[in-house]
């Protein structure tokens, strides 16, 4: 059954909350380092999606691990996944201006 125009407002009404939310945190705590990690996490967007979609999900099948999973092995997977990928982007943007997937 398809989303009802209820969930529909619903649901971008929530996003809307949530992104505001974000946005007034980030201008409260600028000088914050975590907020500058995310920030910096958050500019390698496209780089990390490729790194998720090429590496992560390659080893997994690799693994034989693609199959239904855990919640607790899920979470587990997404915050050490999270963690180097905000590891990477702060080393990276030291040296570099723009993520290695910018030119794509």
């Amino acid at each position: 059954m398809p989303p009802s125009l209820f969930y529909i407002f619903a649901a971008s009404g929530w996003a809307i909350c949530w992104i505001t939310l974000c946005l007034l945190l980030v201008d409260r705590f600028q000088k914050s380092r975590w907020v500058q990690v995310m920030i910096k996490t958050g500019q390698m967007a496209l780089t990390h999606y490729i790194f998720h979609s090429a590496f992560v999900l390659s080893l997994m099948f690799a693994l034989g691990q693609i199959t239904q999973q855990s919640s607790v092995f899920v979470l587990l997977l997404s915050l050490v996944v999270y963690g180097v990928m905000m590891y990477f982007s702060v080393l990276w943007r030291f040296k570099f201006q723009r993520g290695p997937s910018r030119p794509l």
